[in-house]
């Protein structure tokens, strides 16, 4: 048997198979030109799919009944009553980083900017501000405008996500979430509130100043700054069960005041304790403040 020539032959048919699988190898005429959508083309599609799946919101007051995405279309302001009214579940709300105001004098007949209604869950507000007229001298507020900022006061509601926005001049609390929804705030701004600044089950990276009652109160809060300038002995800066690398002052209350752990926080409260905690770790006090404590460790006074 001739085997080199049945190799021979098996290479010929194998180069021959091979040759049919290839297109033509030669350039076409002209310069090259792109075959394929430019990265700008692709964003801008995926762009228009998310708009066109978002509901934009073009006046107030707005009522939103369907879960869904929402949107301000621009800076919107009320002369009366609430801003927008949230009565249903698997909500997403983007100021788009614009500003929702009201132009009341007095807050009768007021509401809140955003309220949201009981025994509703996961819902999302985000990016942008709430303004209202609401000011304060010498510690006396003048209420103007919405009586409170974002209000969630059920505990039925569950998963509630508030984030990056600055709320100013509110004539009652700045965010009031109810502790127990396990509900977070954070990257928010609030000032001048003639009531609470922010409560929630966790607020981070938050602050809260200029606030009659106390400028935060949750379970959790992290990172954060406390300022309350009310009159009162309740009035604290921070009240927490756990509070970490944060920073609070008090008028007349606690700068931090916690059953549980306060640790590498600085708090001020001349004349009064500055912080009360079970256990306090690594503090720093500034003024004349007591620290309250039944454990003191890593430098704290």
């Amino acid at each position: 048997m001739n085997h080199p020539s049945i190799r021979t032959l098996i290479v010929t048919i194998l180069l021959q198979a091979a040759s049919f699988g290839q297109g033509s190898l030669t350039p076409p005429l002209g310069p090259p030109e792109p075959s394929m959508k430019s990265m700008s083309e692709i964003y801008g599609a995926i762009a228009g799919v998310k708009d066109d799946e978002r509901t934009p919101i073009h006046a107030l007051p707005y009522a939103i009944s369907q879960p869904g995405s929402y949107y301000l279309a621009g800076s919107l302001s009320v002369s009366s009553g609430a801003g927008i009214a949230i009565s249903t579940s698997n909500v997403t709300l983007d100021l788009n980083g614009f500003t929702i105001s009201s132009t009341l004098s007095g807050i009768a007949g007021s509401g809140y900017a955003i309220f949201i209604s009981a025994n509703v869950s996961d819902v999302r507000i985000r990016n942008g501000n709430i303004e209202s007229g609401t000011t304060v001298s010498g510690g006396v507020f003048a209420p103007n405008g919405f009586l409170g900022g974002i209000g969630s006061p059920s505990s039925a509601n569950q998963s509630i996500h508030v984030s990056d926005l600055r709320i100013k001049g509110i004539g009652g609390s700045g965010i009031l979430i109810d502790s127990a929804s396990f509900s977070i705030v954070e990257n928010c701004f609030v000032s001048v509130c003639d009531g609470p600044g922010i409560k929630a089950h966790t607020v981070n990276n938050s602050f809260a100043t200029g606030c009659r009652n106390t400028a935060i109160n949750a379970y959790i809060v992290s990172n954060s700054r406390g300022q309350s300038i009310g009159t009162s002995a309740g009035s604290n800066g921070i009240s927490a069960a756990i509070v970490s690398n944060c920073f609070a002052t008090s008028l007349a209350g606690t700068g931090i005041s916690s059953g549980g752990t306060v640790s590498n926080c600085r708090a001020t409260r001349d004349g009064g304790v500055a912080i009360q905690a079970g256990i306090a770790i690594g503090c720093t006090v500034y003024g004349s403040g007591t620290v309250i404590s039944s454990q003191k460790h890593l430098g704290t006074p």
